[in-house]
This record gives C-alpha cells, structure tokens and sequence, in this order.
C-alpha cells in the first residue's frame, strides 16, 4: 500500500510510523529479545493506534538478507484471524497468539534471526519494524585431559600439561586455567616458560565448542600443586556463567635434595625401642620418581647390606640387644647434584630388663620383734632401671634394699618390688614376696634368742569380744565383763570387747543370749575353739591382713557364771586362750517363786473377803456359823484346840468349807 511521504524503517527506538497528509501509522517491536535455548519465546507487535483495517505480517530475515514471510493477521469486525503460511523446516512450527505475536516453542541456536513485522492499514499507510532474536546455549560440562606422562622439572623449555574442551555452547564461551586456585596469566604466544592455544569448532546444530591447551615449564614446587580449567559463558541480560573442571596433579620428574632416615613407632622420644618389638628404619629423600633405597649396618667400620628397596623401609622384628648399633640409607638418585648428601646414619638403641633377683624366695618368714630384717631386689637393665617397693598397692621407698624393723603382725602381708624405665613407657618388671611373722612362745622365750629362726614357737594374736544380741560394737567393756587368759610373754595376744550391758542393771540373767566373738592371727593361720558347742567356724576378717574370726551365740546360765567361756586359738608351734566370765548370773527361778506367793497371797485374802460378805448376809437366822452343838468334825477336817471362852460363832467359821450336815445338805443351814 502505497502512502503520501517517504516510509520509514525501524530504528532504535522499536516505532516505525508513515507519515501522509492526513493518516499515520506506528507500531512497537521490541528491538532484541535474548532466550537461553528449549525455552518459549514471543516476539510482540503491537500497534499504538486503532485503524478500521489492518493487516500485520511477519517476515525472517536469512543471513543473505532474503526475506521469507512466515504468518499473517488479518482484522475481521472485532476479531483477528491469524494464518501461519511458511513453517520453514521448524519443529514445532511456529504460532500466533490472540494478539499477533509470533510464538517460537523450544527456542533453538538455529532461530537466531531478524524477524520483521509489517503492518499494512490501508489509508492509514504501511509501517514495519524489526526484532533480533538472540540464542543462548549453556555448555556440557567443562573437560580436562591431563598430560599421564612424568614431565622432567630440567628441560628448558614448556611442556604440555593439559587440554581443556568446552562443547555446544553458543556463543562461544571462554577457557581459563588455574594453579592452587589462582588465576594463571599466560599469554597465547608461544614461549619457553609457559603459554596456551586455542581452537573454536561450530557444530553441526549450530553450537560452539572451544578446546584450549596450557603448556608450562613446571619446576618441583609444582609437585603437589593442584590445576585446573573453567569455561565461561554468557546469559540473557548481561549475566555470566561458570563450569569448573576437575582438579588434576602432574608427575613430575626432578632429583633429590634431602634425605631423612628415622626410626619409626614404636620408638620413644629419647630414641629407645624395647626388645621384643617389631620396628621400622624409615628413610626418605624428596627426589621423584622415588630412587632405590640401600639399608645396611656398620660394623668394625664395614658396611654390610641388609636390604634394597624402593620403599625406603627396612623392617626389624623382634629386636633384641644384639641389634644395637650403627645403621645407615643411601639413596641411589644418579640426577641428584654433587653436593647433595644421600647417605645417612642413626644409632639403634635396644631397651632391655632382664627378670629380677629377690635375696628370698616367694615366702619369708621372720620373727615377731625382729629388730632389722631386709630383702634385696637386683635389676640388670639398659639404660638402668628405677626400683621401687610397695605393699598392697601402697609406696614404701626406692631403691633395691627393703627394711623392715621392727617386725610386727602388721609387717605381714606381700611385697612387691617393681623396676621401670622412665625414658621407655610399658616397659618394666615385678618380682613378689610374702613376708610371714612368727612369735615366740612361753619355752622359746625361755631359753633365749636362740630360738629364733625356726625352732620359735608361734603364739597367735588372739582378739575376743563378748556381745549379747543383738551385736553391737562398742570400743571398750564394761566393768561387769571380766576377762582373763593366759597371755604369753613374748607376741600376746590383744584383746578388743565389743559388747552391751546386760538386759537387767544388776548384770547377766539366766536365759540372757549373748555373742561371743574370737579373732587371731598368726603362721600358719591358728584354729580357733570353743569350750562350748556351737561355735562357728573361723572366717577371714574382711581386710583385717590375715585376721580370722570366730563367734559363738549361747544362753546365759549359772553354770557359764562361775566356769566362763574359753576360747582358743592354736596352730603347731602353739596355742593361747581367752575365758570370758559373765560375774554373778541372777537366777531366773528366785523370780519365778517370788511372783507364785504373791498370787497365793492375793487369792487368799479375796477368798476371805467373800466368806465375811456371805456370813453378813445371812446374820439372823438360826444355826447360821455355828457349829452343830452334837457329833464329831466330819471326816478329814483337823482337831482344832481352842479355849473354853471360845465362841460357837468361831467355830462355825473355821469348819465352815467342810461340807453340810444339815437336812438341806448344802449351804444353807451351815457356813
């Protein structure tokens, strides 16, 4: 349609209008639209006025600046019919929406065209404007092909280290590459320390891919270095993406400059390992690839090869003491400089204690009162062991001699001496003995000092105590309980009471139970005996160092009141006892007559009440209390003398219970 004027074409500002004479018309076109690819795209045309007819058509624009007319909108009353005339190959084809825009599904690189829309308005003229469609495509995954070969730290010149693809992207991404992290700034001229190339291929479907390869001189701090690439993209609106690489180390070839060589666990930090383990001589040098290893040992100022190997460990198991001594690695690196020192030495240092020597044997036994009495406890060890003694756990002193003076029972018990090494943890020794004490009995005593040893006698610690039930401790005795023993003069018993006071104040009742406890000690271990049946058998003492306990439960009689209870403790080399005396027991049968007579007593005197009462009751009536004048006293009842001026009424009294003679027979006519 032809207009008055010149037409018009799009320009930036996405309006295009024909000026006439007397109509116009403009449209708006968005001038750019950005898509990532797969996603839905419209390309709007709207007209900012309203004319009676128009017809709008959009046209692509190929790379020889054809044009190829792709859908038409028609305007019928108020409707508009859309018609899509050209697919050109596109799947799926494009559409038209309510409005007129041009719909693209699944945006592809191949769609990045100019797409033109033409509006025709009859007398209103003819307007068109045009919009750039731009493609997005997010690359694969960034790839990096590291150099497998061993690259040599001495050539002079950059090696290959690695190639980078970054594929199917669009447009085509950019390529960096990182050491450690940091940004590597090397140029694309090629040069002898380090520089990278670059090559971009299009793909069939449109996409680009970018492969950069990184050549570098490395040197021996690249030896741990960690590298890698990234690729960068761009994003509608102006935004940037990244995709990493995986990180990758290079092997490197470069001599050794430093040799190491220690013995490994299970040393200690003084150098020391103990005889018996299996150690490690470890020995390293900093060169790569790793060199051979020589282990040898020196001796007369003469090497003698152990082993060879790349591994740099030499294994000894179960060291002894002859396995002190000089060792020494060598490292076998020909790249190495002259002044590199690759031999090295160390002295192996072997720990050891050997069992430990008592001056007695597992038992020693010494006499009570014995004024000095030591043990000795011998160690040959390297380096020289520390001696201690304890006893139940408990330190008594340092050093190898033990004395003990004076001996008592409590001297008694097990010993221990221990050697260690405070330079060489776990590694020590115990050696053990039980020290037995012996007392002297009556006779040893007797004929001197010279029964010590082993003709003395062993007079047992004897502890009685005396406790009615129920048992109760209590620190000393009471003045009613009375012991008494024989009590020999060297190793006498000591005694303790743990009793109560007796149930009654004046002291032991016959039937009182009462406690009897015994408690010795001595070598051998002394049998404990009662006077009386029903003693328990002796039981250690808990925690009491060798003391046994015996009890006895009885009842208190006359009998134990004046003989006493005895309890003795024996073994062969004697025997000593204790007698425990209850004093003057009160009998129980006293009390039991005492409480007879008073209920005698008291039934008597109510009996006579009741006869008062019944002879009161019948005063007034003929014969009442008074005996018959006639016959004698029935049978049974005994002559009674009495006075002349005694009363009948008397009479009848005392014979009144005899029975009835009377015509009644009872109680009726006699009292």
């Amino acid at each position: 349609m032809e207009s008055e004027g010149e037409q018009g074409k799009a320009g930036p500002g996405a309006e295009q209008e024909t000026r006439g004479s007397q109509a116009k018309v403009h449209v708006s076109v968005p001038p750019l639209v950005e898509v990532v690819q797969g996603m839905q795209v419209t390309l709007n045309c709207t007209l900012l006025e309203n004319p009676d007819h128009f017809v709008l058509e959009w046209f692509l624009t190929d790379r020889s600046g054809t044009r190829h007319r792709l859908a038409s909108v028609e305007q019928q009353g108020s409707q508009l019919q859309g018609t899509v005339h050209d697919f050109r190959g596109r799947s799926p084809p494009y559409k038209l929406d309510s409005h007129g825009g041009l719909e693209l599904l699944q945006a592809q690189v191949g769609d990045e065209r100019d797409y033109v829309c033409v509006v025709r308005a009859g007398a209103s003229g003819t307007t068109e404007a045009t919009a750039k469609l731009r493609v997005f495509a997010i690359p694969e995954t960034t790839e990096v092909i590291p150099n497998r070969g061993t690259l040599s730290v001495m050539e002079d010149f950059a090696q290959e280290i690695a190639t980078c693809n970054s594929r199917n992207g669009n447009p085509v991404p950019r390529i960096t590459w990182y050491r450690n992290g940091q940004l590597l700034d090397v140029p694309m001229e090629v040069n002898s320390e380090g520089y990278m190339t670059s090559r971009t291929v299009r793909e069939a479907s449109g996409l680009q891919s970018l492969t950069s390869t990184l050549y570098l001189r490395p040197s021996k701090a690249d030896r741990e270095a960690s590298f890698h690439c990234a690729a960068h993209y761009s994003l509608p609106l102006g935004n940037q993406g990244r995709l990493d690489s995986s990180p990758f180390h290079l092997t490197l070839h470069y001599p050794t400059e430093n040799v190491r060589f220690w013995v490994g666990s299970p040393s200690t930090t003084e150098g020391w390992v103990r005889e018996g383990d299996s150690i490690q001589l470890l020995c390293q040098g900093d060169g790569s690839p790793s060199p051979e290893y020589t282990f040898f040992r020196l001796q007369d100022k003469q090497e003698k090869m152990l082993t060879i190997n790349l591994e740099g460990n030499l294994t000894l198991v179960g060291v002894n003491r002859s396995q002190s001594g000089t060792y020494g690695c060598r490292v076998e690196d020909y790249d190495a400089a002259d002044d590199v020192q690759l031999t090295k030495i160390l002295e192996l240092r072997v720990a050891y204690l050997d069992p430990l020597d008592l001056s007695t044997g597992e038992e020693f036994s010494v006499l009570l009162n014995s004024s000095r009495t030591t043990v000795n406890c011998s160690a040959r060890g390297l380096p020289a062991p520390t001696l201690r003694w304890t006893k139940d756990s408990v330190p008594l002193g340092d050093g190898p001699t033990l004395s003990l003076s004076p001996v008592t029972f409590d001297s008694a018990g097990t010993y221990v001496c221990e050697a260690s090494m405070s330079t060489v943890p776990f590694l020590s020794r115990v050696r053990s003995f039980k020290l037995l004490v012996q007392g002297l009995g009556r006779e040893s005593a007797r004929v001197g000092k010279t029964a010590q040893g082993t003709g003395g006698v062993v007079w047992p610690r004897v502890f009685p105590s005396l406790s009615p039930l129920p048992f109760l401790s209590l620190p000393t005795c009471a003045s009613h309980c009375l012991f008494s023993g024989r009590h020999p003069p060297t190793g006498s018993p000591e005694l303790r009471a743990e009793e109560m006071e007796p149930k009654a104040e004046g002291g032991w009742t016959e039937g009182d139970e009462v406690r009897l406890t015994c408690s010795a000690r001595g070598h051998p271990e002394p049998e404990l005996t009662w006077s009386q049946l029903g003693g328990r058998p002796a039981e250690p003492v808990l925690g009491g160092q060798g003391w046994v306990s015996s009890s006895l439960t009885l009842k208190v009689t006359s009998a134990l009141g004046r003989e006493g209870v005895a309890c003795e403790a024996s073994n062969p080399h004697g025997r000593v006892s204790h007698v425990f005396h209850f004093g003057t027991v009160a009998p129980q049968t006293a009390q039991a007559g005492v409480a007879v007579m008073a209920v005698a007593v008291s039934v008597g005197l109510l009996l006579l009440v009741v006869a008062v009462f019944y002879c009161m009751r019948r005063k007034g009536r003929p014969g009442c209390c008074r005996r018959r004048e006639k016959g004698s006293p029935p049978p049974g009842e005994p002559e009674l003398s009495h006075s002349g001026s005694q009363r009948p009424e008397q009479k009848g009294l005392l014979v009144g219970g005899g029975g009835a003679r009377g015509g009644s027979g009872g109680f009726g006519d006699e009292c």
